[in-house]
């Protein structure tokens, strides 16, 4: 797991869990970001989920984080969710990258 992934997971967990679930597993709540961000999905590039998380989907109950979240750490919530659609991270807390 690269660096900005594993901050990507810590954002995730702060800004996303409560309403995607942890890990973004499968729940009732919110949409399933594994399939929305897997290669065929509808939020699989970058452009299109920054937006969703910035500008919000009112309609649907998603709110906008343009005020919460930096573009950095939105990048770093869709690096660790691109590599969870993947496959390539699993779920659970991954370890911390070594640092140097």
């Amino acid at each position: 797991m690269s660096a900005t992934e594993y901050e990507g997971w810590r954002q995730y967990n702060v800004q996303c869990a409560r309403c995607h679930g942890q890990d973004a597993l499968p729940n009732p709540v919110a949409a399933n970001l594994l399939v929305s961000l897997a290669p065929k999905g509808p939020a699989a590039d970058k452009a299109t989920f920054t937006k969703v998380v910035m500008e919000g989907r009112p309609g649907r109950g998603m709110p906008a984080f343009k005020e919460t979240v930096t573009p950095e750490q939105v990048d770093a919530i869709y690096a660790y969710l691109k590599g969870r659609a993947e496959k390539r991270i699993p779920a659970g807390r991954p370890q911390e990258p070594a640092k140097g």
